[in-house]
């Protein structure tokens, strides 16, 4: 992956922050900016020594990152989460979610999260969000996983709160985090999604497939 300028770190879990990847992305991508929760520089500054072709800013809840305002607006916002990295570190670093906004659209990148009233926040926040990218998967059982992931039905619950146009599942399909087979996340949206019960467009992209935004 090439040409990329911001690379958005949600939180710490290894599912999300990788070493490897996170090195060959920086190692591809000259100038690239890494965006992410306070706290999370420690990782970083660790992984990344040995480049020095990117820059970090890293945010507390509400806040905005530093950008030409001309062109792109970017702002941390909070999630129903938890961190941890190590086995001693737990919630040193931030966890949180995304807007990224431009003079014709905005989109919500949820990172991991559980139901909550943030959903509808964001929607008073930034009205009617074009694109919102929301987790899917790893939601059972749901007494103990629904605190901290969503389920299919949540994440179209939280999607209407904001009033949102475009819906795209992530955390889903490649990762064996939970109890519910693999595929049931993207079956239950589907199905959902043919029986009337999303209030409005569902992508589901392909692996690697590019969203293209007009």
């Amino acid at each position: 992956m090439k040409n990329i300028n911001y690379l958005f770190i949600s939180h710490d879990h290894r599912d999300h922050c990788n070493k490897e990847s996170i090195q060959t992305i920086v190692k591809n991508n000259n100038g690239i900016r890494l965006l992410s929760g306070l706290g999370m520089d420690d990782i970083m500054n660790n992984w990344l020594k040995d480049y020095t072709h990117w820059s970090a800013e890293y945010a507390g809840w509400y806040q905005q990152f530093t950008s030409d305002t001309s062109k792109i607006s970017m702002y941390f916002l909070p999630s129903r989460h938890w961190s941890r990295h190590g086995l001693f570190d737990t919630n040193r670093r931030l966890w949180g979610a995304f807007v990224i906004t431009t003079s014709s659209f905005t989109m919500y990148m949820s990172g991991d999260t559980g139901y909550g009233s943030h959903f509808k926040e964001v929607g008073m926040l930034f009205p009617e969000p074009d694109i919102a990218i929301m987790g899917i998967g790893a939601y059972s059982p749901t007494w103990f996983m629904s605190p901290n992931h969503i389920t299919p039905k949540d994440a179209i619950r939280g999607f209407h709160d904001m009033n949102a146009k475009t819906f795209i599942p992530m955390h889903y399909g490649t990762f064996d985090l939970s109890d519910e087979p693999i595929s049931e996340p993207v079956t239950m949206l589907k199905r959902m999604y043919n029986e009337g019960k999303v209030n409005g467009v569902l992508h589901i992209p392909s692996i690697a497939e590019p969203i293209i935004l007009s």
